[in-house]
């Protein structure tokens, strides 16, 4: 870190650079640019395999609707460890094995500039669907966000 950069300069420039969050966690607009003032509101992708089912979740400090209640460290194990506050597995999608190579201080930067972002309140179909097939995945993954797909 440049000895100019604060925690949310650095934070900044790793969420809209490096990591690229933007990509999976901001909708687009007309044309398929991020939509700036929907900033990590959750995006429009979608993963669909034949085992489940997932978007990009709202991660601005909305209480309701995006990670506003969780803790600095419940945001960090998030992004370091792929684990959501009460215990369960973040999806696969979610690129958490990648951020284990940055530094303490680099994820620290990057949880202090997602929890001064504006708050947005956009809800994100969560639970993924699953087939039989993909049961044991997540009892391996130790997540119960899943349900049987009708």
């Amino acid at each position: 870190m440049a000895a100019a950069d604060t925690p949310l300069e650095r934070g900044k420039y790793l969420v809209e650079g490096i990591l690229t969050c933007g990509n999976c966690h901001t909708p687009r607009v007309q044309g398929g640019a991020l939509d700036t003032a929907r900033l990590h509101a959750g995006g429009p992708q979608t993963w669909e395999t034949s085992e489940y089912k997932v978007k990009g979740a709202n991660i601005t400090p909305d209480r309701e609707t995006g990670i506003g209640g969780w803790s600095a460290n419940e945001v960090l194990r998030a992004i370091r460890d792929g684990v959501r506050p009460n215990g369960q597995q973040l999806s696969p999608q979610m690129p958490y094995g990648y951020y284990r190579i940055f530094t303490p201080s680099d994820l620290e930067a990057v949880v202090a500039y997602v929890r001064s972002l504006p708050a947005v309140s956009s809800t994100v179909p969560h639970r993924c669907t699953r087939s039989r097939r993909c049961t044991w995945i997540f009892r391996r993954a130790r997540t119960s966000r899943c349900r049987r797909a009708p």
